[in-house]
């Protein structure tokens, strides 16, 4: 179970492991500050991964919020969404899994960036919507 967030008991702090050879995390993201705080946890790990000398594919977004499924077999993303007006808006990301080499920690830096914008900012924010700036 994931620790409550000292700033809000609504919303969960995110657990992050590093044990020598791969980061283990999770996170249950309701605002976009939650998706910050993740990738502020992984980042003193990332630069012990190994380097992945495979070349990497550029970022391509996911068409759907909702059917997303990572192309990295090493963590996923799951969204849940609520549709207004024809947009998809994220009300919640979980996130969880390994990264073991710098390919996965790019995999997941592009997914945590890309699902953020779909998160509203606060949570009594119930009229942004996606891109909104």
């Amino acid at each position: 179970m994931l620790e409550p967030s000292p700033e809000d008991p609504r919303r969960f702090m995110p657990r992050v492991r590093f044990d020598g050879t791969a980061i283990e995390f999770e996170a249950i993201c309701l605002i976009t500050w939650d998706i910050n705080l993740l990738l502020i946890a992984v980042q003193p790990f990332e630069k012990h991964l190994p380097r992945d000398d495979m070349a990497m594919a550029p970022y391509v977004p996911p068409s759907d919020l909702k059917g997303y499924r990572s192309r990295n077999p090493n963590f996923q993303f799951i969204c849940e969404v609520d549709q207004r007006n024809g947009f998809d808006r994220a009300t919640k990301v979980t996130a969880s899994g390994r990264l073991t080499n710098s390919k996965d920690h790019k995999d997941f830096f592009d997914d945590a960036c890309f699902f953020q914008k779909f998160l509203p900012e606060d949570l009594d924010d119930t009229t942004r919507m996606p891109y909104d700036s």
